[in-house]
């Protein structure tokens, strides 16, 4: 698995458990990216940049690991 689609997976699997659409993710995270930028990560369309990952995961509440390690 590509790790693009790895992190797509992953971030989606960890949105839906904290309960957000990417519309309350986007707000959640003080409108820093848009919802159409986070739905194209959950399609592994783009990977975002390591600040963004760090925003993604403090509003998840999950380390960074969890979205890229492998099984």
């Amino acid at each position: 698995m590509k790790m693009n689609e790895l992190f797509a997976e992953r971030f989606h699997a960890a949105r839906v458990l904290n309960g957000f659409s990417l519309q309350d993710l986007a707000d959640k995270l003080g409108n820093r990216i848009s919802q159409q930028a986070l739905h194209k990560y959950e399609k592994g369309e783009v990977v975002p940049a390591s600040e963004m990952i760090g925003y993604l995961c403090e509003a998840l509440k999950c380390q960074t690991g969890l979205l890229f390690q492998g099984n």
